[in-house]
């Protein structure tokens, strides 16, 4: 009996290898148990490859999975397989890179793509491929080896609460700088399992500080690291392994190449991330009513903004004729007003004899300090009796501030009317 939630290492590790198969296990098995599809192919004389791989998975306890979807994109490289298990359960396999060959460059520019801005062709794909096939009731798990493993942490980080598992073979690991701080935060949570063969190369291309979750396996001796077949197993568990220290010398170098890349473009991955995820919100979780409401707000919406350009126009042809009729107004006010300055270019104020009031005040001002300094000396030689008197005759004269403000005034009303009379001729 197959059950997401109680697989052993071995099998979760076999699912992700089972997307490798997208293109051969089509659409014609939609439906099928693995032990069908193996009994079928075996009939028809299917791919021998398939077979010996469903018979492998038979073999380790999944053959009453069934396919439920399969997705394929021979133009950008993608491929996934969506299996239920018996307990209606759905799990999603990712493809990972098809090797190093000619068919497979559109997975190797898909790759950089993902690397340099967190989101890619292939990546708006399996976020498809998942809305379209997970459990209503959020009963999902994620899988997937080498670039299928990038693939789902980008699934896993945009809907980690509909998601109980994710397991992950050999992962390329996704851009950080593309996440918010909570899918940051949900890469640390105990459903995030990871595991790195010895020697992996494919690990080190990414930051992978958040993930809390890694498991090293130990490398069978001679195998490629990065494939499935180099992980050793016993009793269905992965035998614990470390990594080589030449490893971590790659690391710090390959990260200090990309690091700076990878800020600059998770930018620009967030930023598309967060809209597309509206958009994907309103398209597919809203109820149809709530859709329907929220076209008709936006039809509202476009309207009011319809009405608002009208008035703007409006407005704004209101405002260009009032300034025309206001400059209509004022001409003949400016231009009467430049003619009595021609006419009339000296202003007929007296700013002599200002200055010679200003004279005056100075003079009597200078009078009154005098005599304060002398009663000021009083105050020593006087007694009691006449201080009084004495105080009365200091405020008497006490007004020496203020005969100089008004002497101040006077003086620099007439440089003013000065200054104003030589700017009117200069005018003219």
């Amino acid at each position: 009996m197959a059950d997401y939630s109680r697989l052993n290492d071995e099998q979760n590790l076999l699912l992700t290898q089972f997307a490798y198969q997208s293109e051969v296990i089509d659409d014609r098995y939609i439906g099928y148990s693995l032990e069908e599809i193996k009994r079928e192919m075996t009939r028809t004389g299917g791919d021998s490859k398939t077979i010996a791989m469903l018979d492998n998975m038979i073999s380790h306890g999944l053959g009453t999975l069934r396919v439920k979807d399969v997705g394929n994109d021979s133009v950008s490289g993608f491929g996934a397989v969506a299996l239920t298990d018996d307990k209606g359960a759905t799990g999603i396999i990712y493809r990972g890179t098809d090797g190093i060959k000619k068919e497979s460059i559109n997975d190797w520019v898909d790759n950089i793509t993902a690397a340099a801005f967190g989101t890619s062709v292939q990546s708006e794909e399996a976020e498809s491929f998942f809305l379209r096939n997970r459990d209503a009731g959020g009963n999902n798990y994620l899988f997937g080896h080498s670039k299928g493993g990038e693939l789902s942490e980008d699934v896993y980080t945009r809907h980690y609460g509909e998601i109980q598992g994710m397991h992950l073979l050999n992962p390329q690991p996704i851009n950080l700088f593309s996440l918010r701080p909570d899918q940051i935060a949900a890469l640390q949570s105990d459903k995030v399992d990871v595991v790195i063969v010895e020697g992996d190369y494919v690990w080190f291309t990414g930051l992978q500080a958040v993930y809390n979750h890694v498991r090293i396996a130990k490398k069978v001796d001679g195998s490629n690291s990065h494939l499935f077949s180099a992980v050793s197993f016993k009793d269905g568990s992965i035998e614990e392994g470390s990594q080589p220290f030449w490893e971590y010398i790659a690391y710090a170098a390959i990260s200090g190449l990309v690091v700076k890349a990878q800020m600059v473009g998770g930018a620009i991955g967030f930023i598309y991330k967060s809209a597309r995820s509206v958009i994907d919100y309103v398209r597919y979780d809203l109820g149809k009513d709530v859709q329907q409401f929220i076209a008709k707000i936006a039809s509202a919406v476009e309207k009011i903004a319809s009405d608002l350009r009208d008035f703007a126009i409006g407005l704004k042809d209101f405002l260009a004729d009032t300034v025309s009729r206001l400059r209509d107004f004022l001409d003949p006010v400016r231009y009467f007003a430049a003619q009595y300055a021609a006419q009339n270019p000296q202003i007929r104020v007296n700013t002599y004899n200002l200055g010679q009031y200003a004279d005056r005040i100075s003079r009597v001002n200078g009078r009154l300090s005098r005599l304060d300094t002398r009663i000021n000396n009083l105050y020593w030689k006087c007694g009691l009796v006449g201080l009084f008197n004495l105080i009365r005759a200091d405020f008497a004269i006490g007004y020496s501030r203020r005969l100089a403000s008004c002497e101040d005034y006077l003086r620099k009303t007439a440089a003013d009317f000065e200054a104003a009379e030589r700017d009117i001729k200069s005018e003219l």
